[in-house]
């Protein structure tokens, strides 16, 4: 790209010395048409191999999700697990209330939601792997690393963890 860019500018200042409509300024200005339609093209491959390599990380990661949440549910003896949304419903958000009104669990009770130790485990994993910890995990994820692990069971303090799921 910056070779094509590069080139496109010394095209556009060698036509500054020629007068518009001459054969040198046409030939230059031919070149420089071909140049953005190359530069074009570069560019849409560019982002579609962008936009398959995006897609294939996110189907990596939505996997490592999933097969945590697995773990973590049979580990708790849940059958389903369902995405729910605890955003409160803004009556001044039209279209925020009627999103709300679209979801399919109106009311989940809070000590069965399990989001805290998947986040808190798919750290761990990340970190025995070599990553580090998030910067921000979920609040009381990780408060005291008592989160049980679905590889080597064991119950959270609930007094040392009061976030967390029991």
């Amino acid at each position: 790209l910056k070779g094509f860019i590069a080139e496109a500018k010394q095209i556009t200042e060698e036509m500054k010395n020629f007068a518009p409509g001459t054969q040198d300024f046409k030939t230059r200005d031919a070149k420089l048409t071909k140049l953005k339609a190359s530069l074009q093209a570069v560019k849409e491959t560019a982002e579609r191999e962008g936009q398959a390599k995006y897609a294939e990380i996110m189907a990596s990661f939505y996997k490592e999700v999933q097969d945590m949440t697995r773990n973590v549910a049979k580990y708790k003896g849940i059958n389903y697990v369902v995405r729910v949304s605890n955003e409160a419903v803004d009556s001044l958000d039209p279209e925020g209330v009627m999103a709300a009104m679209a979801r399919p669990v109106v009311y989940s009770d809070p000590s069965v939601d399990i989001t805290n130790t998947v986040v808190y485990n798919l750290n761990l994993a990340y970190q025995k792997a070599g990553g580090q910890m998030a910067k921000n995990p979920a609040p009381g994820a990780a408060a005291t690393g008592e989160a049980p692990a679905p590889a080597t069971p064991a119950a959270p303090r609930a007094a040392a963890n009061p976030g967390l799921p029991k």
